[in-house]
């Protein structure tokens, strides 16, 4: 079995870090976010992964002093990630938001935070989120992941984290192309038995004149439907045995209905819906125990493979 904490008896050296920042349509924010990443730390990487911008994102991220990595079109922000974590190979990667709303500030401390996990993640307040919808649907979103990986999760989606690179690419191949590595990253650290930590931070609006590019109903539907494969994948069994559970009472409550009937009109017989969620039942509780063997099974064998290279 993974282990669920890191190895490292002390926190990574700064130089070791690289700070990701991806960026799309951005110019009038990404030269005052490098800014503000640069003051933290001189001895910081930091690299703008530009999105395929139709305005001058880049030559303004060049002009702040970040290196830039092009996209020759949109490809989304998991995309952007993606790219940076197979062409920046230092051991820690830093993500920050290009739009200034998340505090770059708060990084020293989390890398600080990296002595005894594999990823560190910010965790916005309550306050911090001013659309009602977006709110709802974010406490949603963490309330059926906390639910279903086990683990208290704070925030799901926050794009302000750092982590160890190796680690973060046991998953690339599950990581979206759209608005959804935070969400997936997380996940699959969690269910993987890696250890996650959660840093609070208080994030900013952004200014006036610029508006965000998440869609909360389309995007709220993916971030659902990754929530459910990422934990099918890892932990299966917090899927199929609930599930299990809840046909067989559904059948049980339709068989005692049908016996209160039963006992006025003395018209006593056994519940054809009661028989049909009983065998479901029993086909997902026997189904969700063997995915989850498999599932086992496949993460040893891959902690074995990496201990062998």
């Amino acid at each position: 079995m993974i282990e669920q904490f890191s190895q490292a008896a002390s926190p990574p050296p700064l130089k070791d870090v690289a700070v990701v920042i991806p960026a799309y349509n951005e110019e009038q924010l990404i030269a005052t976010t490098v800014d503000r990443v640069r003051a933290i730390s001189p001895d910081w990487r930091i690299v703008v992964v530009d999105d395929g911008s139709e305005d001058n994102t880049a030559e303004e991220a060049r002009r702040a002093g970040a290196e830039v990595i092009r996209h020759s079109y949109n490809m989304g922000n998991g995309s952007s990630v993606k790219t940076a974590l197979t062409q920046v190979h230092t051991p820690v990667i830093a993500i920050v938001d290009a739009d200034g709303q998340l505090p770059a500030e708060e990084l020293p401390r989390m890398v600080q935070r990296l002595a005894h996990a594999d990823m560190v993640v910010g965790a916005r307040g309550p306050k911090s989120e001013s659309n009602a919808v977006r709110k709802f649907g974010n406490w949603a979103l963490r309330k059926i992941a906390s639910y279903l990986t086990g683990y208290r999760i704070p925030d799901l989606t926050c794009g302000l984290r750092v982590f160890n690179r190796k680690r973060c690419l046991e998953f690339l191949h599950l990581y979206p192309s759209r608005f959804s590595f935070p969400t997936t990253s997380t996940l699959a650290f969690l269910t993987s038995g890696y250890r996650v930590e959660f840093h609070s931070i208080s994030a900013n609006r952004r200014p006036e004149g610029t508006h965000s590019k998440i869609q909360p109903l389309q995007d709220g539907i993916r971030f659902m439907a990754i929530i459910f494969r990422v934990v099918l994948l890892f932990q299966p069994w917090r899927i199929f045995i609930p599930a299990s559970l809840l046909f067989f009472l559904a059948g049980l409550i339709h068989q005692l209905l049908l016996l209160l009937v039963a006992f006025s009109t003395g018209d006593l017989k056994m519940s054809g819906t009661f028989i049909v969620c009983s065998i479901s039942a029993l086909f997902l509780f026997c189904f969700g125990l063997l995915a989850q063997q498999i599932s086992e099974v496949r993460i040893h064998l891959a902690h074995i493979a990496k201990e062998k290279e």
